[in-house]
This record gives structure tokens, C-alpha cells and sequence, in this order.
């Protein structure tokens, strides 16, 4: 994200409440200040030619454990950031989420298929060069 200082004069900072903090891996700081400008009619410019390096040094930042973190902390930041504030619910939990979360749930279920089928079909490869290996007489 690139802004003129006079958006931020004009329109705020991003909250504070949101962000990295310690070990928290809050996000969504980004999102609620966009919504916070399209909600001003802000026009929000995009250049798909920009390129943003971000060094990530091997170890934490790469662990799975890492991810889940941060992925827990970026709901939890939209949650506080008010982001589905726009949608109808039931216990200040969106009606549309728990379906949202069934699909992620799904795509997940079927990830693990593919791994595990491809794993398989190593296997199966493997089974089937030393049955071939074992009737040309190479193996005993």
C-alpha cells in the first residue's frame, strides 16, 4: 500500500487496535482502512505492474504452526476491525461464516485427498517397478 500523507490528514490512520503486536499476529489493519475509504468514496487505485519484495528469513515465519497463528490472528482482527459488520447475524456471529467455514473445510478435506492420493500413487509407482523388476528376475 503507497498513500499521500493528506489521505491519512483527510481520512485517519489505520486502527491501531489491528496490526502485529508481540506475539499477537493481528491483521486486517489494511482491510478496515480501505473500507474506511470506499465507505468516503475514495477512489483506490491498483497497478498490477508494482512489484513489493518482502524478505522472509527461513524458520519461524516459514513453520506451519506459523501460518495457523497468523491466520488465527488475521480472523480475529476482522472480527475486532467490525468487517462483517455489514452482514446480517445471529450472536454477532456473520449468517453467512459458518458456511464460509464449512467450505474452507471442504477445500482443506480435499487438499489432504490430493496429498494422499498422490502419496499413493508414488506408492503404487514404487509397487509396480518392483513387480516389473521382480518378474524380469532382478529381485528375489
Amino acid at each position: 500500500m503507497a498513500f499521500r500523507a493528506e489521505v491519512f490528514r483527510k481520512f485517519g490512520v489505520v486502527d491501531e487496535r489491528l496490526g502485529h503486536r508481540g506475539t499477537q499476529l493481528l491483521g486486517g489493519e489494511d482491510t478496515d482502512f480501505f473500507d474506511r475509504l470506499r465507505a468516503q468514496n475514495v477512489p483506490i487505485g491498483y497497478v498490477p505492474a508494482a512489484v513489493l519484495r518482502h524478505a522472509v528469513e527461513p524458520g519461524e515465519r516459514l513453520s506451519v504452526r506459523y501460518l495457523w497463528r497468523r491466520r488465527y490472528w488475521e480472523g480475529y482482527g476482522m472480527g475486532v476491525g467490525g468487517q462483517f459488520d455489514q452482514f446480517r447475524s445471529l450472536l454477532g456471529i456473520p449468517l453467512y461464516y459458518p458456511w464460509a467455514a464449512l467450505n474452507s473445510l471442504k477445500t482443506a478435506a480435499m487438499a489432504a485427498a490430493h496429498v494422499i492420493g498422490s502419496l499413493m500413487n508414488r506408492a503404487a509407482t514404487i509397487h509396480g517397478i518392483w513387480s516389473r523388476a521382480s518378474r524380469a528376475g532382478r529381485m528375489s
